[in-house]
């Protein structure tokens, strides 16, 4: 069996509701950190937010998932939701308030690589 060298290393799961003053550098921060990573995946799970975070999120080159405000909603649904839409070896989950340095994610994935036996 020839392995799939297309394979997507990583996927980054972004969680969040009302969140229009920190999405768009939540989102830069995670474009900056992934672009050591070909075809990364970035999904923008959303909780039914009634603010601007939706339509500040659609300004960037990522997937949006929206869940509606009637489901049973909670971060966890969010992060469950957007790792079943990805296909990566390795899933960073953050939330939509939080940002990352540029250089934490490459750093993070070649730790995992060079020691299997931990989890994170």
């Amino acid at each position: 069996m020839i392995p799939n060298q297309n394979k997507v290393i990583l996927s980054v799961v972004i969680i969040g509701k009302n969140e229009s003053a920190y999405i768009g550098k939540c989102i830069q921060s995670v474009l900056d950190g992934t672009q050591d990573f070909p075809g990364c995946e970035i999904i923008y799970v959303d909780s039914a937010s009634t603010d601007q975070s939706v339509f500040i999120a659609q300004a960037y080159p990522i997937k949006i998932i929206q869940l509606k405000p009637e489901w049973e909603l909670s971060a966890s649904a969010g992060r469950y939701l957007g790792s079943i839409h990805t296909s990566g070896e390795y899933i960073f989950f953050i939330d939509g308030d939080s940002f990352i340095f540029k250089d934490w994610l490459s750093e993070a994935v070649s730790y995992l690589k060079d020691h299997p036996q931990i989890g994170g």
